[in-house]
């Protein structure tokens, strides 16, 4: 039977860390009005590309995220701006997360390995 939950968060997860990724590459090609700007008290986030919305994603009803900054960008050399730091996003029984390394802006994925 497939778990849906797993599936939703993993997926949601997935689709946040491809988009930190887009935003890191774009930043680093010297568009610095590409950006992720969380929305507070939603746990959704907007991709902003060249300052115009491009989407805004939300999280599965049953997950919660927990964010390190109300804004995700990244300076030309791919460092972080201002500070990387660690994504959390949580349900009852699976638990994913992102960093985003502070010193060499690498985006990382970490699943499954968290399961209750």
């Amino acid at each position: 039977m497939l778990n849906t939950s797993k599936y939703d968060i993993s997926s949601y997860a997935k689709q946040l860390c491809s988009d930190i990724r887009y935003v890191r590459a774009n930043n680093m090609l010297g568009n610095m009005n590409t950006y992720i700007q969380i929305v507070k008290g939603k746990g959704s986030y907007i991709l902003m590309d060249k300052g115009i919305k491009v989407k805004e994603i939300h999280p599965p009803s049953s997950v919660k995220t927990s964010w390190y900054s109300d804004k995700i960008r990244f300076k030309r050399d791919g460092i972080p701006n201002p500070t990387g730091g660690t994504i959390k996003i949580m349900s009852k029984k699976y638990n994913n997360e992102i960093t985003v390394v502070p010193v060499s802006g690498r985006v990382l994925l970490k699943e499954g390995q968290y399961e209750k």
